[in-house]
């Protein structure tokens, strides 16, 4: 509750935040942490010995029937730990829960005794009181009273169907009946207090509990068996009372808040409006001033709402037409000029018949005009200044979903143009007939004139002739008025509300041909119709820009509410993270259950749509680097494409340190705000990282787009921003706010022998493992002590997980997503593989020998065991176990229903893989728990040999298309290898947002892969929705690339600088970039190259002759022709 009441203000600021208050406040009462417990209140165990006991003496005098035995509660059942007194019981324990006796409607009455049905009771949970009209009668009421369940004081109403689970607590005076099945009654025979189970039925807890298994499809119900068995929190019947007083006292409170901010909020739009008001009928230009330094003044207050924005909108299209928008310049020609031009100009159409002529329309009067014009403008009628208004056809002809010319109604016109979502099509025939008298073009005005949406104006943005329906009527501008002014004075609110008001029509409301052709606007001079459309286009630019912070702004405060309150309720409690122990032994890692897994948490419940690195710098240098600045993709990215970041230069030159860097920074901001063991400390060692460094990058979620800013200057601790509104940065909270702002999945990979890049992820890795193996249960101890641990993000693909990654892709992916594979190795399909899972730990004492198991753990082998060949039963006491696989449809249809796609099985797999480290010794595996790894670490990482893992991939064998055998994975090339781990990776995590670092990951492909690298890459499902960073000698992969995102490394003796190419490297050619980034002149060998250049040099014509045969063709070889010819002709 600290942090609740630190960040009150903003807490309520979020859109539902007393409506999450008061879920809180319920929350905490259910869980004993809104009021102290008293030591000398009677425990409900005692409470429920007597409740058992009475339960007999009614069952002895037979005034209820015995009930059934109810279910013994399982520890996987309790959702969280109790206080000391309290008792977790099933509701049907404390009370009895039936419905009515069956009334027909047959009996149903104007007057009598109320009957009440769900509706009924909803409203007078909400309301205290009902307006019914359902009655039965008085003879009827009593003799249901004598035979069945008739409502008294202290009993609850529970609605069964429709909105289920709403509670009614029966006053002293009521008396009514109920319908059956429609509404259950919860007798409260032992007196437990009714407002407490009134709270209770009110909390979130009780929701969940009847939504989790409710009955029925498209109307939810709550069966009497149901309501039974929900597990509900009994304290003492003295805290009972404590409970419902303290939160009733805090939901006054909410009352309070709720009628500030509903006052805060009318006050707000009243003043707004007022101002607004003030600005358009300011007199001169003093008042005018005046009304706009008292908006300016107050901007932030009047606009932190969206619907202030949206009348400022209104008003700057209602100024612009009044001529407050823009200063007069009176060197412009005057609209009466521009009127004569007009006049003219249709006159000269009408002659050329491309127009009809039309009847004068009415002069206008004073009276007509609303407000006085500035000088140079004048009012006109529509019908006076457009050369043509008309509408579409009256008779709708038959329109289908394709044909020869688009036919556009009311429902296609929107605000930013014409939209064919749901567009239908007209013959040629009938289009001609209606495009003879309604032809429109490309920037001309549609105007929708009939129906609902009356008002809605754009310009066409379509060069396809059309046809309309007369719904939407066409004006054509002559080319005197700019079309864009004509919208903005169409869309203004005054001309909106005029066009509105007086619409004629029965069943549809209409503003007719007349009513446009004669309605007014006011019209300035062109020139200033341009500088006023420039002029609305700058201020909606910042409209869009209010909008935007706006809503910005209250995803923070709902995202502050949220853990204000997972802060203030964790179910179970693992550094400050609010996690929910997993119920379902079906390993369904991955899955978009409603429950939020410890394992999953917080990757799979982020929804990342995008992720776009801008900057790494780092002033503290980083293995070789001195220093780093980088800045990425430039001000815009490619969204249309993948457009990785390439690293290119000499051997030793740093490229591969940079990618480790920033996967070391990664990895540091991720462990900082994991709650696991090691870590859950400040002074935890890895939580420290000598490195300085800046970080900024655009990240799209759920909650909208974000620009990330993080910096750590210092030796301790790590800022993390939001980008707000002029560059004001808003801090995030540590923990579970900040790994929700992440990428998805880091991903490494190295292709060579220096696999630096692996030592973040390594270390990572390695505490991972140790924290799954202090999460599990002791020798002995019941699964259900099982700790959950929440999933790294990162993640590196070394060597052994290539086969993971090609079992997953063949398993869940389709042969259309797999073509890709396919078409370019010669893998056609897994045929078979074996998965060996063995807990014994090689060469350990007899009590560490066998690895324990997490309960997430020991689900995947138990999903494992049900996908073999030969379903293995699971047994806690077996060791080791070999499973086999032949990989037909029925094998790949057993893995997909026990695992929910292929991420989710290669993270079994993965995890399974992460026990591999429990059998290295402990000195191995501090190698990658230093501080900085950076320091001292000469070999390559310690492995496992395949016979002592925990877990390995053995026998894997493949189908090949050419030629049409099944080897085994090992004889696949090198190149295959890579070229399956690489695009298998990306095709393998395609859910967007991740940040895939690959250090040379072309190195063994054929210069035709090479050339495709990015063509495949921007093949792969989502792949330009993460972000990629190569490391590459290959001028192949950098043609594919832009410009702004090739950096450049070079080493001048201890120094290593890096910075952007300065020039275009998108389809450049191969030998322009390696002069451009290698200094390689000559794309042949250099000793046949001297040997050429001795030979040219030697100027000897029967030597150069006899050359020609003895070099291949080369540009170096056409200066030999050069030399000869030049030989021949006697030119020096």
């Amino acid at each position: 509750m600290q942090m609740l009441g630190k960040h009150f203000d903003i807490a309520f600021a979020a859109s539902d935040g007393i409506k999450k208050l008061r879920e809180l406040i319920l929350t905490l009462a259910m869980q004993g942490k809104l009021v102290p417990q008293d030591p000398k209140d009677q425990p409900a165990r005692e409470l429920l010995q007597e409740v058992a006991a009475e339960k007999k003496l009614l069952v002895r005098d037979r005034k209820i029937k015995a009930p059934k035995p109810m279910p013994e509660i399982r520890a996987n059942e309790v959702p969280y730990a109790l206080p000391v007194g309290w008792e977790w019981v099933r509701l049907g324990e404390i009370g009895l829960i039936g419905s009515s006796s069956r009334v027909h409607q047959k009996d149903w009455r104007a007057s009598g005794v109320p009957f009440y049905r769900a509706r009924e009771i909803v409203k007078l949970s909400k309301n205290g009181f009902v307006d019914n009209d359902l009655f039965i009668a008085e003879e009827l009421f009593e003799s249901l009273t004598a035979s069945g369940l008739v409502p008294t004081s202290g009993d609850i109403m529970i609605t069964g169907v429709g909105t289920i689970g709403i509670p009614y607590v029966v006053k002293e005076n009521d008396r009514f009946y109920f319908k059956d099945a429609s509404v259950l009654i919860f007798k409260n025979f032992f007196k437990i207090f009714p407002f407490y189970l009134l709270h209770l039925f009110r909390s979130q807890l009780w929701n969940n509990s009847i939504h989790e298994e409710s009955m029925g499809t498209t109307v939810h119900t709550l069966t009497i068996v149901r309501a039974n068995e929900i597990l509900i929190p009994l304290p003492p019947l003295a805290e009972q009372r404590r409970i419902v007083a303290k939160i009733d006292q805090l939901m006054a409170r909410c009352d309070e808040l709720e009628k500030l901010r509903a006052e805060r909020d009318q006050k707000r739009f009243t003043v707004h409006a007022a101002a607004i008001n003030q600005l358009l009928t300011s007199a001169d230009i003093n008042d005018f001033s005046n009304a706009w330094r008292f908006i300016t003044q107050h901007f932030a207050e009047l606009y932190s709402v969206n619907e202030n924005v949206a009348e400022l909108r209104k008003a700057i299209l209602q100024l612009a037409v009044m001529g407050k928008l823009v200063p007069q310049d009176p060197h412009d020609q005057t609209a009466g000029e521009i009127l004569k031009e007009i006049a003219a100009e249709k006159k000269r159409l009408v002659k050329e018949g491309k127009i009809k002529a039309t009847k004068p329309l009415p002069d206008i009067n004073s009276e007509d005009v609303p407000y006085g014009l500035p000088s140079g403008w004048t009012w006109v009628r529509l019908g006076t200044c457009l050369l043509k208004i008309t509408d579409g056809t009256h008779h709708s002809p038959p329109n289908v979903e394709t044909g020869d010319y688009l036919y556009i109604s009311a429902k296609n016109i929107k605000d930013d143009g014409v939209l064919l979502t749901n567009a239908t099509y007209v013959t040629s025939k009938v289009h001609k007939e209606i495009f003879s008298r309604c032809d429109p073009e490309y920037g001309d005005i549609l105007y929708i004139k009939d129906g609902a949406t009356t008002g809605i104006v754009t310009i066409n943005n379509l060069k396809e002739p059309f046809s309309m329906l007369s719904s939407v009527a066409l004006l054509k501008q002559p080319r005197q008025i700019d079309n864009k002014y004509l919208l903005f004075a169409l869309r203004s609110p005054l001309f909106y509300h005029e066009m509105r008001s007086g619409m004629t029509g029965v069943a549809i409301t209409r503003v007719t041909l007349q009513k446009l052709n004669n309605a007014i606007i006011p019209l300035p001079p062109l020139a200033e119709q341009r500088r006023i459309v420039s002029r609305i286009d700058q201020l909606m630019v910042l409209c869009d820009e209010l909008d935007r912070y706006i809503i910005k702004c209250q995803g923070l405060a709902d995202r502050l509410m949220n853990a204000t309150v997972a802060d203030a309720t964790g179910m179970q409690k693992i550094g400050g993270v609010m996690v929910a122990n997993t119920k379902d032994e079906k390993f369904k890692a991955g899955s978009d259950d409603e429950i939020l897994l410890a394992s999953d948490l917080p990757r799979e419940k982020q929804s990342i749509k995008n992720f776009t690195l801008r900057k790494f710098s780092m002033s503290t240098g980083y293995r070789s680097l001195l220093t780093l600045d980088c800045l990425f993709h430039g001000d815009v990215r490619l969204v249309s494409e993948v457009s990785p970041v390439c690293l290119v230069g000499l051997n030793g030159s740093g490229k591969s340190n940079l990618i480790e860097a920033i996967a070391d920074v990664f990895c540091f901001l991720e462990l900082i705000n994991l709650p696991w063991k090691k870590i859950a400390t400040d002074s935890s060692k890895y939580k420290k990282n000598d490195h300085f460094f800046e970080l900024e990058y655009d990240i799209e979620t759920n909650d909208g787009f974000h620009e990330v800013v993080i910096k750590k200057n210092k030796k301790n601790g790590v800022e993390f921003y939001l980008r707000g509104e002029s560059d004001i940065l808003i801090p995030v909270l540590p923990g579970i706010e900040q790994l929700k702002l992440l990428p998805r999945r880091v991903i490494g990979y190295s292709s060579g022998l220096n696999e630096t890049v692996s030592h973040p992820f390594l270390r990572t890795k390695t505490l991972y493992s140790e924290e799954v193996r202090d999460a599990a249960p002791k020798p002995g101890a019941p699964m259900s002590n099982s700790k959950s641990v929440i999933d790294t993000r990162t993640l590196y693909m070394d060597y052994e997980s290539n086969a993971a990654i090609l079992i997953c892709n063949y398993i869940f992916k389709t042969q259309a997503e797999l073509s890709v594979i396919n078409d370019y190795t010669r893998v056609n399909g897994v045929s078979s593989f074996n998965l060996r899972f063995n807990k014994k730990r090689t060469g350990r004492s007899a009590d560490s020998r066998i690895v324990r198991l997490t309960l997430e753990l020991e689900s995947a082998l138990k999903s494992f065991l049900r996908c073999a060949e030969k379903e293995s039963q699971f047994s806690p006491d077996k060791e080791e176990y070999e499973l086999e696989f032949n990989l037909d449809e029925k094998t790949a249809s057993r893995f997909r229903e026990e695992f929910s796609n292929a991420e989710a099985l290669f993270m079994a797999m993965h995890k399974w893989s992460l026990l591999n480290a429990l059998v290295l010794s402990d000195a191995q595996r501090t190698v990658f728990l230093k501080e900085d790894i950076t320091k001292g670490t000469l070999e390559r990482p310690p492995s496992v040999p395949p016979k002592d893992r925990i877990f390995n991939i053995a026998d894997l064998k493949l189908n090949l298309s050419t030629p049409a055998i099944t080897i085994d994975y090992s004889g696949l090339s090198d190149g295959e290898h890579q070229f399956i781990q690489v695009f298998g990776t990306v095709m393998l995590f395609n859910e967007p947002g991740s940040l895939f670092l690959f250090d040379e990951p072309e190195s063994h492909f054929n210069p035709e892969w090479r050339t495709r690298f990015n063509v495949i890459l921007n093949s792969l499902p989502n792949a330009k929705l993460h972000e990629f960073m190569i490391s590459t000698h290959s001028p192949f992969l950098v043609s594919g690339s832009r410009g702004c995102n090739v950096f450049k490394f070079e080493r001048n003796g201890a120094n290593v600088g890096c910075k952007p190419v300065d020039f275009e490297t998108y389809g450049a050619s191969f030998d322009y970039l390696l002069n451009k980034l290698f200094g390689i002149e000559s794309m042949i060998d250099q000793n046949a190259r001297a040997e050429l250049e001795e030979i040219i040099r030697g100027g000897n014509k029967e030597a150069m002759e006899n050359a020609l045969g003895d070099f291949a063709e080369s540009r170096e070889k056409r200066r030999l022709y050069q030399a000869l010819i030049e030989k021949e002709e006697g030119v020096k």
